[in-house]
């Protein structure tokens, strides 16, 4: 046999790349993953969370505007039963509405023509503060009041009283 050159075998070690181990699975996360978890759970908490601000915000001032528009109407009735007094008046609406003010505004409203007695321009105000805001509610409408009648000399007489006559006992015309 030529043994210019050793055999194979002995340089095997030498003309071979290292074996890679083979890979076993992980039993843990590095740092790295742990602190992308932590980013990731930070920045969907953070969203949520503002979310969730937002909306309790919004519910809250949806049952202010709710509770102003029924108060309102409340007022518009209260104004349909009492005599139409014409001008500017405000006022609480009590201490069981704390911060819950009322402006309203009665004026003769702006029709050219044929306008009938007892039609009134009535505007109404509900005003409530939500944090350093104030919030509004406004209304708008006509109100018609029936005129109070007006003694007519000409009315017929009422026919279910007795008249009276001036032959009565107690008068004489003697």
């Amino acid at each position: 046999m030529n043994m210019l050159f050793p055999p194979y075998s002995l340089f095997s070690s030498y003309l071979s790349f290292p074996r890679r181990r083979e890979s076993t699975p992980s039993k843990g996360v590095t740092l790295v993953e742990v602190l992308i978890a932590l980013t990731i759970l930070t920045l969907v908490t953070s969203v949520l969370s503002q979310g969730t601000n937002y909306l309790t915000r919004r519910l809250v001032r949806a049952r202010s505007a709710s509770q102003a528009r029924n108060l309102a109407w409340k007022r518009l009735m209260q104004t349909r039963i009492e005599p139409v007094v014409m001008g500017h008046r405000s006022g609480i609406f009590g201490s069981e509405f704390p911060g819950l003010t009322w402006a309203e505004t009665v004026e003769l409203p702006q029709i050219a023509v044929d306008r009938p007695d007892g039609l009134y321009n009535y505007k109404l105000s509900v005003a409530w503060q939500h944090g350093f805001e104030t919030d509004r509610i406004n209304l708008e409408t006509l109100i018609y009041q029936h005129p109070p009648k007006k003694p007519d000399s000409k009315a017929p007489k009422d026919s279910t009283k007795p008249e009276e006559s001036n032959n009565s006992p107690g008068n004489s015309n003697d």
